[in-house]
């Protein structure tokens, strides 16, 4: 008789190991059937003994062992079982709870034999669409001709679509939460023999693929990496892990790389084809003269042009909803904090605050404007939906869509709406789905201050970012500030100089 200890893969088990008996010698990493809370669950066997080692501890412990483990075929690879280990340690969770995210999901009945390659090496592609493409492309091909399959993780379910269409002449095979319950498991099932190109959601990261030769991350910096359950998983960790214990090369791709990602982040972009982009000073005198308005005139003008012209139209806002910014009504300057960043107005235990991008810096609204001494400030709401509806009343011959993070569900009917001369509002949830190849004449940032004042602490990177995704999407690009003199714009009108 022997004593288990095994991992639960189970979110809901506790943290460590627990003990169960068995009939045999039980290798370590094999996958055996538990008894868990009245459940069967899968778990990873990390330590065998015989009872007679066992005895003295059997003896002085307050619990009966569980009945016996039922042992499978299946049995995790030490070096991948080790990475779990470090991904483990890297986000303070139980192992246990680590498989359970990773691979309880995408678990065979009998796990294949893992291969390994020849070793680990990290590349990173800075750079627009085509370029990306075009290098993971080349890995493709190089693992093919060793007869070994890619695995190319995308953020989101739009991506998926796009890379589907990219590398159609690969006829990758698709793992993604939209497939139904039958055909996601028929691919889980050839994914696991596959030699070829699969393209993945994040969920889908650990697939036990036998002859995996290489892994790619395509948009690093989305959020969706991250697992909104816990343990929290950044998923762009456990894949590096996996490639690192499975000997094989790791690729990572955006425009721009995150900061963590980039060898030398001191250093300005390289040069990029993209469209022009202009930065649009929205303090000027004649916009006091006036009622305000979302939609800057110098951009409606604009738009009227670009569909006069027979090319449609990208508005792109904050957010759902409202969206403030505060600005001094006598000066026009927006509210920033000692730093500079551009505030927003909020709530904070009842009490109206303004408050910094990151959350740390926050002010009374009893504060002035730093540029004339006013007390007459204003929050101004540029939310999708205030567009959206300004839209309407400025062009109501034309066709408008509303794609923002509720509209996913219905995204590719709304996609077929699309007409040359569409205007479509939306919030950065559409930009996946409006693909590079896309023939948009123009594309605006209504609010530049309103994206910067976002309580995220990335927000300037964030915001660079988007601005050069649109840049690929439209002609043109404007962006509407009233902080021209920012770096962040600076670094979106020419990213080769920040």
């Amino acid at each position: 008789m022997y004593v288990l200890s095994v991992i639960p893969l189970a979110r809901s088990a506790p943290p460590g190991s627990l003990s169960y008996r068995s009939k045999t010698n039980v290798p370590l990493g094999s996958i055996v059937s538990i008894s868990l809370r009245k459940q069967t669950v899968p778990g990873i066997v990390i330590a065998c003994r015989s009872v007679a080692e066992a005895k003295s501890e059997l003896k002085t412990a307050s619990f009966a062992l569980s009945k016996s483990a039922l042992e499978t075929k299946s049995k995790l690879p030490l070096p991948v079982f080790k990475a779990a280990e470090r991904i483990a340690q890297f986000h303070a969770a139980p192992v246990g709870s680590v498989l359970a995210a990773l691979v309880a999901d995408v678990l065979p009945t009998e796990l294949p034999t893992l291969s390994t390659g020849t070793a680990y090496k990290k590349y990173r592609v800075e750079g627009v669409h085509a370029k990306r493409v075009s290098t993971y492309r080349s890995r493709i091909i190089s693992a093919l001709e060793e007869k070994k399959a890619t695995l190319l993780i995308v953020p989101t379910i739009a991506e998926i679509d796009v890379f589907k269409k990219e590398f159609s002449d690969f006829s990758p095979l698709i793992l993604a939460s939209s497939l139904s319950a039958k055909k996601r498991n028929e691919n889980l099932e050839l994914a696991l023999l596959h030699t070829g190109l699969i393209i993945a959601t994040p969920s889908f990261a650990w697939t036990p693929i036998r002859s995996l030769g290489a892994i790619i991350a395509e948009r690093v910096s989305a959020g969706t990496y991250v697992q909104p359950r816990r343990p929290y998983l950044d998923i762009r960790r456990a894949l590096e892990e996996l490639a690192t214990a499975r000997s094989i090369p790791y690729t990572v791709g955006d425009y721009p790389l995150p900061l963590e990602e980039r060898l030398h982040p001191e250093n300005p972009l390289a040069a990029q084809p993209s469209a022009p982009r202009i930065i649009l000073d929205t303090r000027s005198e004649k916009d006091r003269q006036r009622e305000w308005e979302a939609i800057p005139k110098e951009i409606q003008e604009a738009i009227t042009a670009t569909t006069a012209g027979g090319a449609g139209v990208l508005l792109l806002a904050v957010r759902k909803g409202y969206a403030p910014t505060v600005v001094c009504r006598d000066c026009g300057t927006a509210v920033t904090d000692t730093r500079g960043r551009t505030l927003s107005f909020t709530k904070v235990r009842g009490k109206n605050v303004f408050r910094s991008s990151d959350g740390v810096e926050t002010l009374s609204t009893d504060t002035t404007c730093v540029h004339c001494g006013s007390w007459n400030l204003y929050p101004l709401g540029v939310g999708v939906e205030r567009v959206f509806d300004e839209a309407k009343k400025l062009f109501p011959t034309h066709h408008i869509l509303h794609f923002d993070a509720a509209t996913p569900p219905q995204a590719r009917k709304l996609l077929k709406l699309i007409t040359p001369t569409t205007i479509v509002v939306g919030t950065e949830y559409m930009l996946p789905w409006i693909t590079p190849t896309s023939s948009f004449g123009l594309a605006a940032i209504i609010s530049a201050d309103s994206l910067l004042s976002l309580p995220f602490w990335r927000a300037r990177e964030r915001f660079v970012r988007i601005g050069l995704m649109l840049a690929e999407r439209a002609k043109r690009v404007i962006v509407a500030t009233r902080k021209p003199e920012d770096t962040a714009l600076e670094a979106i009108a020419d990213p080769t100089t920040t």
